[in-house]
């Protein structure tokens, strides 16, 4: 299964068969993770693997098992990053592609980031250094694929935004200034932002927002407040924009463009950078509640 295919056919999976993982299919899993293409060079990010299930089950502030909705996978992923400008949405880029990576090998995963506690996981990351955070983490199994585990999914999805549909392509994307819908102008763009909008978010809030102007891409996303999205300073918001950033770069690079996201996580540590990002919110109309979180640019032969 190639990238492409396991954008479109990941979904979040919360119950899993108890069978194990084999070891080296796991070990395959972190590997691919440790050669991810940075959204953040300079940002340090790892991944921990905790074998028992039940243990890491067990530690979450909020459980769904009682109320049969999810069931623990055999193993986890714990990420981890060095907390700095940037480090969120770096976080949510680079973890994607480790699990788009799982997808690919008929794994289960589900993103996780609001119903743990950092002290309560910190013994499960032995090797976690002076300046990182568990910011995320992950199941790992095989899908439960019985009537009941299809049922529970069901049940998950009418409870949350839009019952997990996608917003429509003129509710995230803009043409030129931010009032304007995208109305599908380039068939290989329109393609790649049909890539986009599958990504996953927090309670499929789907809070980013993309500019298309001057022969460039400009990622945004809503910084306001929706459904707990920001846990002990982890903006949360920011991770989803970082997750929907990876999924146009692996549909531009599928479609073998040239271009590579220039972050602006770290743009507001200082006055300069404070002043360009407010430049660009004036110049295209962007709202005060949306962060500016990168430029891709486009390639020559668009026009």
């Amino acid at each position: 299964m190639n990238i492409i295919a396991a954008i479109e056919r990941r979904y979040s999976v919360r119950h899993y068969d108890k069978r194990p993982v084999p070891r080296d299919i796991v070990r395959q899993v972190i590997s691919a993770g440790r050669d991810v293409y940075p959204l953040c060079p300079g940002i340090r990010v790892h991944w921990h693997t905790a074998w028992a299930g039940e243990e890491v089950r067990r530690r979450l502030t909020r459980s769904l098992t009682t109320s049969g909705l999810s069931t623990p996978a055999p193993h986890y992923i714990i990420a981890t990053s060095q907390e700095r400008p940037g480090f969120m949405e770096n976080l949510g880029f680079c973890m994607e592609q480790l699990i788009l990576t799982a997808t690919a090998m008929g794994l289960g995963t589900c993103w996780i980031g609001g119903v743990f506690t950092e002290e309560k996981l910190r013994d499960l990351v032995p090797r976690l250094r002076t300046g990182e955070r568990i910011v995320a983490i992950t199941p790992l199994g095989y899908a439960d694929t019985s009537a009941r585990a299809r049922m529970a999914r069901q049940l998950l999805l009418w409870g949350s935004d839009r019952m997990g549909s996608r917003k429509p392509l003129r509710d995230i994307v803009s043409r030129d200034i931010w009032p304007v819908p995208w109305t599908g102008e380039d068939e290989n763009l329109d393609w790649i932002f049909q890539m986009t909008r599958l990504a996953p978010s927090w309670g499929n809030t789907q809070p980013w927002r993309f500019i298309v102007a001057e022969r460039q891409v400009i990622a945004t996303v809503n910084s306001a407040p929706q459904r707990g999205n920001i846990r002990e300073g982890k903006p949360y918001y920011r991770l989803d924009g970082g997750i929907a950033m990876c999924h146009f770069y692996l549909a531009a690079q599928a479609m073998r463009w040239p271009g590579q996201w220039t972050s602006l996580g770290n743009e507001r540590a200082t006055r300069r950078g404070e002043d360009r990002l407010e430049q660009m919110r004036s110049r295209y109309g962007i709202p005060d509640e949306y962060d500016i979180l990168g430029i891709f640019p486009l390639p020559d032969s668009m026009s």
